[in-house]
């Protein structure tokens, strides 16, 4: 009896994996989805490097997480050198659903692997699964390859993922990490570095980014003050006034936006100031912010530079009186002046938005 039963399990086995190697089954969701739930009740090992081959080639979610599936359920570590691989192939759902089962089968044996992948891969998507990865193993290694990835210089969005593995990984030990970031000598981790602080909102960096607000490197007092206008927390608004004095004019263009963002009142006049300032980079900030300060002092001002010479600050100027609540001012000239902004192609999109947005408050929009 033993024998006839050893048979039968012989011969389905068998019939799995041969129907596992015909495309209109796998292709066919109900045949597909029987035939898993049969590898997984005989606990079919034998078909596990059949179904790696399927998932590389996957072409819908519903295969490849069907597939994620039955390795996590009969807890296939020994696929993991076939996941491992197909980390770096082209193929994003199959990536995806190798980085998902590397984690969840808390593959440790793969970090060396996938520590190679995530320095060297020049494949973006694959970078960041792989980070997902690292982060759901929770390894000293994973954090040491992680932190490496801050200092290859390639994505933002790959920078941004590294970083928040390791927050996950290390929490607040991780913010003299980060800060760390606003002083680095490459150019680009510098300028990712604001944007990846302020996203996380990692309000235990407060301190020290007060601190950098002092740096004598102005590139770091810049980066500082971006870093606070993305964590949106008004107890920096008095620190940020005092850049708007600062000699550098990027500075000083950095702490504007980030008072802009915070909404604060209370830089309002100091703000309305600047729209006199020798640079027109600061001056066009100010009319760019004076909207979010509320600083309906300035309209006098800011009519006189709509009605001005140049055409750049007169478009802008109009849209700031449109945010500040004027409507009766408006001329042709005027619309005209903000319409050229949509013309124009090298205007960066928030601009356009904000023109798109004036042009509709006057109901001019159709």
């Amino acid at each position: 009896m033993l024998s006839n039963q050893n048979s039968k399990n012989s011969a389905a086995i068998t019939s799995i994996i041969d129907k596992l190697q015909k495309r209109e089954i796998v292709e066919s969701k109900e045949l597909f989805s029987t035939l898993l739930m049969d590898i997984v009740a005989l606990d079919v090992r034998q078909a596990f490097p059949e179904l790696a081959r399927i998932l590389k080639n996957s072409k819908t979610t519903q295969i490849s997480q069907a597939i994620a599936d039955v390795f996590v359920n009969l807890k296939a570590k020994e696929t993991i050198p076939d996941l491992v691989n197909i980390l770096s192939h082209d193929n994003p759902l199959a990536r995806t659903a190798a980085a998902r089962i590397l984690g969840d089968l808390d593959a440790k044996e793969a970090i060396p692997e996938l520590s190679k992948i995530l320095i060297d891969s020049k494949n973006f998507d694959a970078q960041q699964m792989v980070a997902e990865t690292l982060t759901k193993l929770g390894t000293k290694d994973a954090l040491a390859e992680l932190s490496k990835l801050f200092r290859s210089g390639r994505m933002y969005d790959e920078f941004k993922a590294a970083a928040e593995a390791i927050i996950k990984l290390r929490g607040e030990e991780a913010v003299g990490e980060l800060m760390d970031l606003l002083k680095d000598k490459n150019l680009y981790v510098c300028r990712s570095a604001p944007f990846i602080i302020g996203e996380l909102g990692n309000k235990k960096a407060l301190p020290e980014l007060i601190e950098l607000l002092k740096d004598h490197d102005a590139c770091v007092r810049r980066q500082a003050a971006e870093t606070l206008g993305n964590m949106a927390d008004r107890k920096m608004i008095p620190e940020l006034l005092k850049l708007l004095k600062d000699e550098d004019s990027n500075t000083c263009i950095a702490a504007i936006e980030a008072l802009g963002k915070l909404g604060a009142k209370e830089a309002g006049t100091e703000i309305v100031k600047l729209l006199d300032d020798e640079y027109n980079e600061i001056r066009e900030t100010a009319l760019n912010n004076l909207g979010k300060v509320e600083a309906k002092e300035a309209i006098p001002k800011v009519m006189a530079i709509a009605n001005g010479d140049n055409e750049r600050l007169r478009a802008l100027a109009s849209m700031a009186l449109i945010e500040l609540g004027e409507r009766e001012f408006f001329s042709r000239k005027h619309v005209a002046d903000i319409r050229l902004i949509l013309k124009n192609a090298l205007v960066d999109p928030t601009l356009k938005e904000r023109a798109m947005n004036a042009l509709k408050a006057l109901g001019l929009d159709r």
